[in-house]
């Protein structure tokens, strides 16, 4: 299946109108070797981003937890670990897989998709993924 080039429909291979918004489907250009080269560095730092949080989480959690003894500073220290170390894995591990099927497929990727993958996932890959030509 491929999709319309201008509402994101999925329409047969052979299709010559849109079903949904009625226009002449175009056929896809083939990526150049630069456009390539932008996404497979986009899935690298992509990858980097879901392991480098909850690694540092990790460690910043366990090294508050260790450092302390008091009940206070346990329970302050399990909270920063809890948000440095499980929140992130719920964004940055979604938005990798639905970039990385996006691309696999050949399917456009979303400026919202992007943006939040710069926000939240990795700056560098999120910037080129921004500069990645979908066209």
């Amino acid at each position: 299946m491929k999709f319309c080039m201008h509402c994101g429909a999925e329409i047969n291979e052979d299709a010559i109108v849109c079903v949904k918004c009625g226009r002449a489907v175009e056929s896809k250009p083939k990526n150049s070797n630069n456009n390539n080269g932008l996404l497979t560095a986009a899935k690298v730092f992509m990858i980097i981003g879901c392991v480098a949080y909850p690694t540092i989480g990790l460690i910043y959690g366990l090294l508050l937890l260790t450092a302390t003894i008091a009940t206070a500073p346990m329970i302050i220290g399990a909270i920063v670990f809890i948000i440095c170390f499980c929140i992130p894995l719920s964004w940055t591990i979604p938005l990798t897989v639905t970039v990385n099927k996006k691309i696999r497929n050949r399917e456009p990727i979303g400026v919202g998709i992007k943006i939040c993958t710069l926000l939240f996932v990795n700056m560098v890959a999120g910037i080129l993924l921004l500069c990645h030509n979908e066209e």
